[in-house]
């Protein structure tokens, strides 16, 4: 563990718990940002309901026609 003095208060170095949790954090709100941006307004308020688990499916599913995600990403396949 690495401790940083800095004007007589001490620091310690976040635990890998912290980092873990930032990560998560990070990919639930990228889950709810792909839902949104496909139209899945009803997954949106659900997985705010059920503390964003529902955004990882929903996230999967195909996108509602004339979404934003629909109209931007239809000719986006790999080759």
């Amino acid at each position: 563990m690495m401790v940083i003095a800095s004007s007589g208060d001490f620091f310690v170095e976040p635990s890998v718990g912290l980092l873990v949790m930032l990560v998560w954090m990070l990919v639930f709100f990228t889950a709810a940002v792909v839902t949104g941006l496909k139209g899945r307004w009803g997954w949106l308020l659900a997985g705010c309901v059920f503390g964003g688990l529902l955004w990882l499916i929903a996230a999967k599913l195909d996108a509602r026609p004339g979404s934003w995600w629909a109209r931007h990403r239809k000719n986006a396949g790999f080759a």
